[in-house]
């Protein structure tokens, strides 16, 4: 989005008599000079903020997105991909903005529906105040928001090996996924474990009449989620061990014993109630189909103490039970046990 406030006045009238003209007006005080592969601009002296050393300033093309980028000297680089955008929408100028901020960046697809988030833009999160953008880095999950034509999705995702976002589960929600599209993005958190508890730690959530949950803890590599059943007199705890994402959801993930998984997704577009409970039950070929659990069934059962017992909704309405787990503590974590007796099962079901 657009930050008028930090906008310098002479580049607002720009816009203006750039739109009046069908972009083909071209101000005095902006240049594009060709240098190998990459358009250079000039720079106002003192127009910048200073982070981590060094400077930085915001450009927008209209019509297409804003972008942080680094000023060196008094010139700062458009990439070549993005000026061929800029081409593509007959713009012949660029609005830049003398104080940064987090604009997020301006990706450009090739033949392949990821891009690379621009160094420069990655070293000014490290660098930023924000405690949820300083871990930013290749290999880490992060949420971001990707917008193109006026459409708008918030999504976790991989900063992959090489530093690139994947961008093909867009596609479906109408995004143009093709060679030399461009789409926004902006970065605005990691997402890991911490951020989890730090966010959500002590908060009830409840989702109707399904059963409950409560982030109560963290510890060396996990994350310790409060499960209530419906009923809201029993409870266990799951500690969640392992990360990922899925089409545009965060998630944690924690072992049954059995190769099947329990699965917590998070939605980072619902922030008053993110969360839902998967059974990620292991399929043949080493991944998994994730079936929405309908119940949570918490009984105490005999010498094993307490039971886990997930259920899902057929198309029919019926329940079904998913599996029995119980419950034992073991080197400072909690993990579960498959019940291996059919009639145990039944027992517990009913």
């Amino acid at each position: 989005m657009l930050l008028l406030e930090n906008w310098h006045p002479y580049y607002l009238e720009v816009l203006d008599e750039s739109i009046k003209s069908g972009g083909k007006f071209l101000p005095r005080k902006v240049s594009y000079q060709v240098v190998s592969d990459q358009y250079r601009v000039y720079m106002p002296e003192g127009w910048g903020s200073v982070v981590g050393g060094a400077r930085y300033v915001v450009f927008k093309i209209p019509g297409v997105g804003e972008e942080v980028c680094r000023v060196y000297g008094e010139l700062m680089t458009v990439s070549r991909s993005v000026m061929d955008v800029l081409e593509d929408y007959k713009r012949s100028v660029v609005l830049v903005s003398p104080e940064a901020y987090n604009a997020g960046f301006i990706g450009v697809l090739s033949s392949e529906p990821r891009f690379k988030v621009p160094d420069d833009y990655v070293e000014f999160l490290r660098n930023s105040n924000d405690k949820w953008l300083r871990e930013v880095k290749a290999g880490v999950y992060v949420i971001a928001v990707f917008e193109q034509d006026g459409k708008s999705v918030t999504a976790v995702q991989l900063l992959d090996s090489k530093q690139r976002l994947s961008v093909g589960f867009l596609k479906k929600r109408g995004f143009r996924i093709e060679e030399g599209a461009s789409i926004h993005v902006k970065i605005v958190s990691v997402f890991d474990f911490k951020y989890l508890f730090e966010k959500f730690k002590l908060k009830r959530f409840k989702l109707e009449d399904k059963y409950s949950l409560e982030i109560v803890g963290l510890g060396d590599g996990y994350l310790r989620v409060k499960v209530v059943d419906w009923r809201g007199d029993q409870f266990v705890f799951v500690d969640y061990r392992e990360i990922g994402f899925f089409d545009k959801y965060g998630i944690v993930f924690a072992k049954l014993g059995d190769g099947n998984k329990i699965a917590l997704f998070f939605d980072p577009e619902v922030p008053q109630n993110p969360f839902k409970l998967k059974f990620a039950k292991a399929r043949s070929d080493g991944g998994f189909r994730y079936i929405e659990v309908e119940k949570c069934a918490i009984v105490e059962y005999g010498d094993l103490g307490k039971v886990f017992a997930p259920l899902y909704k057929t198309k029919k309405g019926y329940l079904v039970l998913l599996g029995a787990y119980y419950q034992v503590y073991e080197n400072g974590v909690y993990v579960f046990k498959p019940i291996e007796s059919l009639w145990d099962r039944v027992k517990i079901y009913f």
